[in-house]
């Protein structure tokens, strides 16, 4: 899904020229089109909304950065917008979304994403994130998830320009975040939470729709840096940059993690038995990470989490038995290592084949 690149095609017979031009501008313009139905501003005025095609994905990560930063920041690729996302005008998203978010648009499958937060109370004003990602992934299926419920009735019309959805309530509320799954279905490809920030907010949230993440999604969490400087509301909530913490120790320095169930998992310790370091031992043991995280990524405030495909779920599976050094399995590492080759080639035949 990551590996995949668009190839924007010179004009047939061209001279040098034109062929150098026609390089210059595609990976910048291809197939810009315009479509109207855009939330201009804080006071819900609609406007063109501008989608380029898939063209404008490059295999170079810089310029996907580059391409996201452009969208997020501007209508016509030259003029920076008045009103503008916080994920780029105070922060640096467009690191994490132009290297993981940017290759997503071009899947043959139909997305599907839900982002917590529309911005009710943010200086920009409500929707331009959810105006950003009706450009990126116009033909998305696109849930907001807000807690001001006023807000979302005054600029719903708009929602509905835009091809999004919205759900209400509290997302660190347990009943509130399970309607949410029962009336968007979950099954999302991309979760996005931008929410209220504090620990209980997001260790709620995390607990209740990772399981609806679907295998190869990604989990992005923004402003992590909170859960440092705000007090729990309410206590008994573990500091999300903790948990994370915990979750690359045992990525990084453990063979392995069998599972109890999702969210609780009896941590096996490293070769050797005694903890390098107790300390960081027992922030591992407090948080156990879930068996199908795959990967996670950590940036300025932010981090994505990648889920493991079925794919990469049985490839951990068979790297588990032969790590523990059973003797019955690796005598048929080779045959293991074909399966665990096999199983990527049909993942890869079925994406290319979507």
């Amino acid at each position: 899904m990551l590996g995949r690149h668009a190839i924007c095609r010179k004009p047939a017979k061209a001279g040098p020229a034109a062929g150098m031009l026609a390089a210059g501008l595609l990976g910048f313009i291809c197939g810009v089109h315009k479509e109207r139905g855009g939330l201009d501003s804080a006071r819900g005025r609609s406007s063109a909304v501008v989608a380029p095609t898939k063209c404008a994905v490059s295999d170079r990560p810089a310029a996907n950065v580059h391409h996201f930063f452009s969208m997020a920041t501007t209508d016509n690729a030259s003029t920076i917008k008045k009103m503008i996302t916080g994920k780029v005008a105070h922060h640096s998203y467009e690191q994490m979304y132009g290297h993981f978010a940017m290759p997503l648009r071009l899947r043959g499958t139909r997305l599907k994403m839900l982002e917590i937060g529309l911005g009710c109370d943010s200086n920009s004003g409500p929707g331009q994130s959810a105006r950003l990602w009706s450009r990126l992934f116009p033909d998305a299926e696109r849930w907001e998830a807000e807690l001001d419920a006023a807000c979302v009735r005054r600029i719903s019309t708009q929602l509905k320009a835009l091809g999004a959805r919205a759900v209400v309530g509290d997302q660190g509320d347990v009943p509130t975040v399970r309607s949410w799954l029962r009336e968007t279905g979950g099954a999302f490809d991309v979760i996005i939470d931008d929410g209220g920030h504090s620990n209980n907010h997001i260790n709620v949230s995390l607990q209740l729709l990772w399981p609806a993440l679907k295998p190869g999604g990604l989990y992005f969490i923004e402003d992590m840096h909170v859960g440092r400087q705000r007090a729990d509301r309410p206590p008994g909530y573990p500091v999300m940059p903790d948990v994370v913490h915990a979750w690359n120790e045992q990525l990084i320095t453990t063979f392995h993690v069998r599972p109890k169930d999702e969210f609780q998992m009896k941590h096996r310790k490293p070769r050797g038995g005694i903890p390098a370091n107790a300390a960081v031992q027992k922030l591992v043991d407090a948080h156990p990470i879930p068996s199908d995280v795959g990967f996670i990524y950590t940036q300025r405030a932010a981090v994505v989490i990648g889920k493991l495909s079925p794919a990469g779920q049985t490839a951990q599976a068979i790297h588990n038995r032969l790590a523990d050094g059973d003797r019955k399995w690796a005598t048929k590492e080779r045959l293991l290592l074909a399966q665990i080759l096999d199983a990527y080639k049909r993942e890869a035949d079925a994406e290319l084949a979507a």
